[in-house]
This record gives structure tokens, C-alpha cells and sequence, in this order.
């Protein structure tokens, strides 16, 4: 699952330095497995370091690039904020999956 985040997000990365035209598949392929992450989070399957830091990370992509992505303008922008969210995701958040029993959340759930 953070790997899938991880894979979409640099194929979109290396699609817009391209001028590739699959922005729009990759762009959904991001969205959905950062939607995936967050139910998985929100369920307490994914662990992070600075637990005030996801939300943001998933409404930037889930709401803010869906509609920035075909503004040729913001390119550059979006690339940046892209490896920041890459950034952000690998070296400060650190995110763990975790297995059945590993959260209090999952303790006593089937």
C-alpha cells in the first residue's frame, strides 16, 4: 500500500518531466491508492510518526491536484510539491502497515 503511493506518485513525477500523455491514469492511480491508504489509516492499519500530517497530505492529493494537474502553468509547482509529498512521506512520516493485533485500535476487532 505505501509502496503503490510511493510507485504512483514517481510515475506521475517522471510523466509530467516527460511530457508524457497518461497524466490523467497516473494522477488517478495516485489518488486511489492514497484514498486506500488513508481508509487503512483511518482504521489504524497504517502507523505514521506525526499523526497530524496525513489529512493534509491526502486532501492535497485527493482534492488540490486533481484540479491543478491540467494547468500547464503550475507544472513546475506540481512537481514540487509532489517529491515534497514523496519527501514528507519516506523520511518524516516514516509509515508502517501495520498486521492484525499490532494497533490498540485493532485489539478485540475480527
Amino acid at each position: 500500500m505505501i509502496e503503490e503511493m510511493d510507485t504512483c506518485c514517481r510515475k506521475l513525477i517522471a510523466t509530467l518531466e516527460n511530457n508524457d500523455e497518461n497524466v490523467e491514469e497516473c494522477v488517478n492511480n495516485l489518488v486511489t491508492s492514497v484514498e486506500n491508504a488513508w481508509k487503512a489509516y483511518c482504521n489504524g492499519n497504517i502507523e505514521v510518526t506525526i499523526p497530524n500530517m496525513p489529512r493534509p497530505m491526502y486532501l492535497f492529493i485527493t482534492q488540490e491536484l486533481p484540479t491543478m494537474i491540467n494547468d500547464q502553468t503550475k507544472k513546475e509547482r506540481i512537481i514540487r510539491e509532489l517529491k515534497l509529498f514523496l519527501n514528507t512521506m519516506n523520511i518524516v512520516l516514516e509509515p508502517k502497515v501495520l498486521v492484525k493485533g499490532d494497533s490498540c485500535e485493532d485489539f478485540g476487532q475480527e
